[in-house]
């Protein structure tokens, strides 16, 4: 029997890849262990192909979204924190200071240089060009 693995669900695919089923609001996408290939079901044939009851395809359904929500979430929480060096360390070039001493105090160190914490962003903004 074919072993799998639940990534989680997607709402992309609307389709089963097992019965053929169309117009589906979410499938679960399956990691078929033995090809490595992603394949696609409605719920119902999840639990069928990879031999569990219903009840267990939801827990591990539940657990893959989860787990892929947490990761995504610290993926954020880094992008966050690597926008944040980089915003601080362009008030500390400006400023004549360090970082930390920006991020120890950022609105002391933003009103002297900028005027104000939101003339620091918006003028960090405008330095950054239109993509940022």
């Amino acid at each position: 029997m074919t072993t799998y693995r639940v990534l989680g669900t997607t709402g992309d695919i609307n389709h089963c890849d097992c019965c053929g089923r169309q117009g589906l609001k979410r499938t679960v996408a399956l990691l078929n262990n033995e090809t490595g290939d992603i394949e696609y079901f409605g719920t119902t044939c999840a639990a069928n192909a990879a031999g569990w009851t219903v009840s267990e395809t939801t827990a591990r359904i539940r657990a893959a979204d989860a787990e892929a929500r947490a990761a995504e979430q610290a993926r954020q929480a880094e992008a966050r924190e690597e926008a944040d060096r980089e915003y601080y360390a362009w008030i500390a070039q400006k400023a004549g200071v360090t970082a930390e001493q920006v991020r120890a105090d950022y609105v002391g160190i933003a009103t002297a240089q900028f005027g104000s914490c939101l003339k620091a962003l918006s003028a960090y903004r405008a330095a950054q060009g239109p993509a940022a």
